[in-house]
């Protein structure tokens, strides 16, 4: 199956942050094809891999599904650059800019060797749908000129137009962040030199193009220069739009998360959450203290509160903007160093119990503290007409039919929790 073939359901998933390694997202995507989820989104570089393992799992475990699954190639990180090394193809790919911890490539004989790679991942003979990832980034810091971005472009499709040939896949296309951004932006990726490529050279199975798109990133829909919309030129030609990013928007005081998390986070006061608060950094400051007298007879007494982490950690941890941030502070930074406070066997699950309900509760906050944001926006937009007044659905759920009534395709949101699949259920 393919992305023409699915008219009816226009909802997909996308597997971005998703493991094989991840019991809940495993449950998750099962629940979502359930419900009658008909499209999956990943790539190559997502989770290292462990994303297309994952889905490829899932399928081969039940075949009763038969979802349209996108992957995509071009943006290379993790293991997969030491395979590349082994094949003589390391100097197929070029370095990202800008001190990105990954690299770039279309070259036709890297896309030939990372379409079997997806296959074995994904389990499966033939790609539905292999799409080049953000290709934009050879246009950072002039990292190639516009003329040469084009031609590796140009290169790139007609590979892909023999591989499905071949029938290594069924279609291919482009995803990219910068097909929204304004003409005459540096690192543009220009839709209509994207079409004069595909009638240059009468390419047949190009079929779609994936950008993001939200209430707040509206670039599909500018019409600059008074020309035609990115949705309207796709529309006109016969390709496929596809959206990302449908409810994470970036803004200028941060993430603005559009979606509702009350039914999702039980209340936490203030009072009972300081109360947790000191019940565990009490427990971490006696730990501390034997800690100092094991290694050190004649120590002085240390507080916890002069090791820097932990005094910026008293000030945010009740406050922090996303549960993505939490789970940064507590697994990058937290966590570890109770582990080295408590010695080379970590923390006795008997005396863990403190810590994780900290970080539960301080999930908590940060979700609230999205909610909050939510509903003043729900409520900004209601008078800007963009949602219907007075409608009470969950606002993932108005956004996400908002953009299919703007002119998208379809449009993909993450569910890599069982909690996000229940609240988006109605629109698999």
């Amino acid at each position: 199956m393919h992305i023409l073939d699915i008219s009816s359901h226009r909802i997909g998933i996308g597997t971005y942050r998703m493991s094989s390694r991840s019991k809940e997202h495993k449950q998750a995507l099962i629940e979502a094809l359930r419900a009658g989820c008909k499209i999956i989104d990943t790539a190559a570089n997502y989770t290292d891999g462990e994303s297309e393992e994952l889905i490829g799992e899932v399928l081969s475990e039940h075949p009763e599904f038969s979802p349209c699954v996108i992957t995509k190639a071009g943006y290379i990180q993790g293991t997969i650059t030491a395979a590349l090394k082994q094949e003589d193809l390391f100097d197929k790919i070029e370095k990202c800019p800008q001190g990105e911890d990954g690299f770039v490539s279309i070259d036709p004989q890297f896309l030939h060797f990372q379409i079997g790679q997806s296959q074995k991942y994904l389990k499966s003979n033939k790609l539905d749908l292999f799409m080049l990832h953000n290709p934009e980034y050879y246009l950072q810091e002039k990292f190639c000129t516009q003329d040469e971005y084009y031609q590796k472009i140009e290169q790139a499709l007609l590979h892909l137009e023999q591989e499905v040939k071949d029938g290594t896949i069924s279609a291919y296309g482009i995803s990219s962040n910068s097909f929204v951004f304004s003409p005459d932006h540096p690192e543009v990726t220009l839709f209509s030199k994207i079409l004069d490529i595909i009638e240059k050279h009468s390419l047949q199975y190009f079929h779609a193009i994936e950008f993001p798109f939200n209430f707040l990133e509206i670039g599909a829909m500018e019409q600059f220069e008074g020309g035609q919309s990115l949705l309207q030129t796709a529309a006109t030609a016969n390709i496929k739009t596809i959206s990302n990013r449908p409810l994470n928007a970036f803004t200028d005081q941060g993430l603005l998360r559009i979606a509702d998390y009350d039914q999702h986070c039980p209340p936490v006061s203030i009072e009972d959450a300081k109360k947790h608060f000191s019940i565990a950094m009490e427990l971490l400051e006696t730990k501390y203290f034997e800690r100092l007298k094991e290694e050190e007879e004649n120590h002085k007494e240390e507080s916890i509160w002069e090791i820097p982490f932990f005094t910026q950690f008293k000030k945010i941890w009740c406050t922090l903007p996303t549960p993505d941030a939490v789970e940064q502070i507590y697994y990058e930074n937290f966590f570890p160093l109770l582990a080295q406070i408590w010695g080379k066997d970590g923390v006795p699950p008997e005396e863990s119990s403190p810590f994780f309900a900290l970080f539960d509760i301080s999930i908590n906050f940060a979700r609230q503290n999205m909610h909050a944001k939510a509903q003043m926006f729900k409520q900004q937009a209601m008078n800007a007409g963009l949602i219907e007044t007075g409608d009470q659905r969950d606002l993932a759920l108005l956004a996400c039919d908002s953009y299919l009534e703007m002119g998208v395709d379809f449009v993909l949101v993450g569910t890599k929790r069982l909690s996000y699949v229940e609240q988006l259920k109605s629109l698999f």
